[in-house]
């Protein structure tokens, strides 16, 4: 993550500290990583298989959370780096993990009543605490970034956006896309389906992927003529990853 100066920037890299960790915080002693490592002793030590079951699912909570958060990492780095992003989008996502986070929160309690050996009892409420100050960093990052929001309105974040932009949108539908340049030189996307449980957890669905494409404008007009706007985007033109296996043609050439 790019140095932080600015108080705005300041607030989004401490939240990223306490999540990930960075030069203050061990990687080791990030949230995520003793999340983690606490819901994952937890469901050895349990001595029923429900609260098992509990503590497996916290422990899949805290590993989609670095997904959950990666596009506005991404994209706050990329507007360090002067490049112009949508900055409503980058407040959604930091709201987003913070539910996350409150969601980690409330499952570690649940467990935290379960009969294990002390030593994971206390990393259990030892973690429930760090999930309420992380929360909090994140909703620091939030507000400050709601701020920022209000300049970029008034037009002093109109920077022009380089060839590697992020175009993170906000939508209508559960789905997120995912818009990728492949080692091949063509596009494709990566079209998932998602929901939520009653905790307001995200349960990640089916993944389709579409292409190729001969470019990011081809692809994103054809997502749009065929396909509901989806909950979310991203574009990576990096030509880094691989073409997807077995991608759905595209109907002829609508673009």
């Amino acid at each position: 993550m790019a140095k932080a100066e600015t108080p705005f920037q300041k607030s989004v890299w401490a939240a990223w500290d306490l999540l990930q960790g960075t030069e203050n915080i061990r990687d080791t002693d990030s949230f995520e990583f003793q999340a983690g490592a606490a819901a994952l002793s937890a469901s050895v030590d349990a001595l029923d298989s429900s609260d098992s079951d509990k503590a497996d699912k916290i422990a899949r909570s805290v590993a989609s959370l670095e997904k959950h958060s990666r596009k506005w990492r991404v994209a706050y780095n990329l507007m360090l780096e002067g490049r112009s992003i949508d900055i409503t989008r980058l407040v959604k996502d930091l709201g987003d993990s913070q539910k996350k986070v409150l969601t980690i929160k409330k499952g570690l309690q649940q467990i935290s009543r379960m009969k294990m050996r002390d030593d994971s009892q206390d990393s259990i409420e030892r973690e429930v605490r760090d999930a309420l100050t992380t929360a909090d960093a994140l909703d620091d990052a939030l507000q400050a970034a709601q701020e920022k929001g209000l300049v970029a309105a008034e037009g002093e974040l109109g920077k022009k956006a380089s060839s590697a932009r992020v175009a993170l949108r906000h939508a209508s539908t559960n789905t997120e896309r995912d818009f990728y340049k492949a080692s091949d030189g063509n596009w494709y996307v990566d079209n998932e389906d998602y929901d939520e449980d009653e905790d307001g957890e995200q349960i990640e669905g089916d993944t389709t992927s579409y292409g190729p494409f001969p470019s990011f404008e081809a692809a994103d007009k054809y997502m749009d003529r065929n396909f509901a706007n989806s909950g979310g985007s991203g574009e990576d033109d990096s030509g880094r990853q691989r073409p997807p296996r077995n991608p759905v043609s595209p109907r002829g050439r609508q673009w």
